[in-house]
């Protein structure tokens, strides 16, 4: 049970930035023709997600009798990574239009 804890742990957080690299412009997603693969992952987000989540709780109690440090340890990783890649790094909130412009000379730039 503890290997299903650690292999949900890590499947989701690859899931997470496997979400984010598709997407994004970042070195050697957009050599690839990834946009379809990206769709899918996007359309398949919250069953992948649950998943992923069904395996971390059914793992969960073996690995918090075992090694309670770790477990939070993985668990505040995977919320983190998890929260960064929904709201940090997404397309709509990289990419807001600017609020402020100031025209400066190019010598002060």
């Amino acid at each position: 049970m503890k290997k299903l804890f650690y292999a949900s742990v890590l499947g989701f957080i690859l899931f997470e930035i496997a979400n984010i690299y598709f997407i994004m412009p970042m070195p050697g997603s957009q050599q690839m023709n990834s946009i379809d693969l990206a769709y899918q992952l996007y359309s398949w987000r919250w069953f992948i997600r649950g998943l992923f989540l069904a395996g971390m709780l059914v793992g969960f109690r073996k690995t918090w009798l075992t090694y309670r440090y770790f477990t939070i340890f993985a668990l505040v990783v995977v919320a983190g990574i998890a929260y960064l890649a929904n709201f940090n790094m997404a397309a709509d909130a990289m990419f807001l239009p600017t609020t402020h412009l100031t025209m400066v000379p190019a010598t002060a730039n």
